[in-house]
């Protein structure tokens, strides 16, 4: 499908926090975009990362109460994703603006659309983002990396 001369096909993931699937639904509906868009709901194991592994770009636009670090981001670059997030919590210690992808203000979905047609019209940067993300999770992100900082802080803990 196409909007504005774009053709893709967006999938939204996850359990439902500030909006209802019903609210979105009817959204969607309004707008005539039921066939840009994919209700999936939150999804597991190997339904999760069919999404990712069919994905481009994946948008994270949190503003919740609570967030704190985003680990669906960290899942997402580990599938050498693209980022666009807000700045909100510990968002920007996973992302760094320009490099991995973009982080906007919260509650911009304006922003998130500029940020959108950027990687849309630009495949160079998408991919150089791409890559980035990537290495980034191999660099500080993986289960092992994890573990060592996990036993680091432990040791000095105990010390």
């Amino acid at each position: 499908m196409s909007y504005k001369n774009y053709n893709f096909k967006a999938k939204i993931v996850g359990a439902e926090a500030d909006l209802t699937y019903e609210n979105l639904k009817e959204y969607i509906n309004r707008k005539k975009l039921s066939n840009l868009i994919d209700l999936c709901g939150p999804l597991y194991n190997e339904e999760k990362n069919n999404v990712y592994k069919s994905s481009h770009i994946f948008v994270f636009p949190t503003y919740y109460k609570i967030e704190t670090f985003g680990s669906v981001i960290i899942e997402a670059m580990q599938y050498e994703l693209p980022i666009i997030s807000t700045n909100f919590g510990g968002i920007s210690e996973i992302i760094d603006d320009g490099v991995e992808g973009f982080l906007v203000n919260t509650k911009s979905p304006t922003e998130i659309a500029e940020k959108l047609e950027i990687l849309l019209n630009n495949k160079e940067l998408r991919i150089k983002m791409s890559k980035q993300a990537r290495e980034k999770f191999l660099k500080k992100f993986t289960f092992s990396i994890y573990e060592q900082n996990l036993s680091n802080i432990f040791d000095e803990i105990l010390k």
